[in-house]
C-alpha cells in the first residue's frame, strides 16, 4: 500500500485507490473472520505507526496521521483543497486528496488518520467567520444546495440569516443576510465611486446574484432540468425568502 500511494509520477486518482488495501475490521468480533482480519489490522498499524507519511492530500504531498483533514466534496467544489483546508481548519491543515472514494474516507476516519469537519461543523464556521466569496456564482449556488437540507430543518433552532454566505458590493468575503440591506432596482448606483461612497454606511447586497438567482430560475422552468434546484419546493421557496435581505427604497 506504501509502495503504490508513494509513486508520484501517478495520477492522484490512481495512488489514493491504494486505500482499497487498507483494511477495516470490527476488531471485537469473535468470529474465525473476525479474529484474522483483526489480526492483519493490528500488524498493520504497527508497521505505519506514527511517524509515517501515509494520507494523500489533494495536491499530492503524503503527511503523517492527523495533519490533514477531511472536507466534504461539495465544498471542495467551492474553495480549492488548500484553500477551504486553510479556511476550516484553525491550524490550516491540508485537505485529503478529494479522489479517495467515500469508503476509504470512512477508513481513515475509523484509523484516527485525518480530522473530518462535517457539514455540522461547517455549518458552525458559516455562522462565525466571512469566508471568501466564491469565485463564480455557481459555486455560491452549490454553497447554498449543498448546506440547504439541515438548515431548512433546523431552521427553528437558528436563523439561516446569521449565516455568512450572501455575497455584497465591493466586498471579497461573504457576509450574513442579518447584516445585509438590498437597494430597490431603481435606486442601484451608476458608478464606483458611488458604491465606495455608500459601501462607508452600508453594506449592501451585490445585485448580480440576486439577478444570477433569478435567471437560473427561469432557466429551470423553461427547461423542467431536474439537474437544477427546483424552485417551486418549499425549501427553495426559503432560500428565496434568505436571498430578499432588507429592502432599501
Amino acid at each position: 500500500m506504501l509502495a503504490w500511494i508513494r509513486q508520484g509520477d501517478l495520477p492522484i486518482e490512481e495512488r489514493a485507490r491504494a486505500y482499497g488495501l487498507l483494511p477495516d475490521v470490527d476488531r471485537e468480533e469473535n468470529s474465525l473472520e473476525g479474529v484474522c482480519g483483526a489480526i492483519v489490522e493490528v500488524a498493520l498499524a504497527a508497521e505505519l505507526g506514527d511517524e509515517t507519511d501515509v494520507v494523500l492530500t489533494d495536491d499530492g504531498r503524503l503527511t503523517r496521521e492527523m495533519q490533514s483533514v477531511l472536507i466534504p466534496e461539495p465544498v471542495q467544489d467551492v474553495w480549492p483543497g488548500d484553500q477551504a483546508g486553510a479556511l476550516l481548519d484553525a491550524q490550516s491543515r491540508p485537505a485529503v486528496a478529494r479522489s479517495v472514494s467515500v469508503p476509504d474516507r470512512r477508513k481513515l476516519v475509523h484509523w484516527n488518520m485525518v480530522e473530518e469537519i462535517n457539514k455540522e461543523k461547517f455549518i458552525e464556521v458559516l455562522k462565525t467567520r466571512h469566508l471568501p466569496r466564491p469565485k463564480t456564482w455557481r459555486q455560491l449556488l452549490n454553497l447554498w444546495t449543498y448546506i440547504a437540507p439541515e438548515v431548512t430543518a433546523h431552521w427553528t433552532i437558528f436563523s439561516p440569516a446569521e449565516l455568512r454566505i450572501v455575497p455584497v458590493q465591493g466586498k471579497d468575503v461573504l457576509y450574513a443576510a442579518s447584516e445585509v440591506v438590498r437597494l430597490g432596482e431603481k435606486k442601484l448606483l451608476q458608478s464606483e465611486e458611488d458604491w465606495q461612497f455608500l459601501g462607508s454606511y452600508l453594506i449592501v447586497l451585490n445585485p448580480n446574484w440576486n439577478r444570477y438567482l433569478s435567471e437560473q430560475r427561469l432557466a429551470a422552468e423553461q427547461h423542467k432540468d431536474s439537474t437544477r434546484c427546483n424552485w417551486s419546493t418549499p425549501r427553495m421557496r426559503y432560500w428565496r425568502r434568505l436571498g430578499s435581505v432588507k429592502l432599501v427604497m
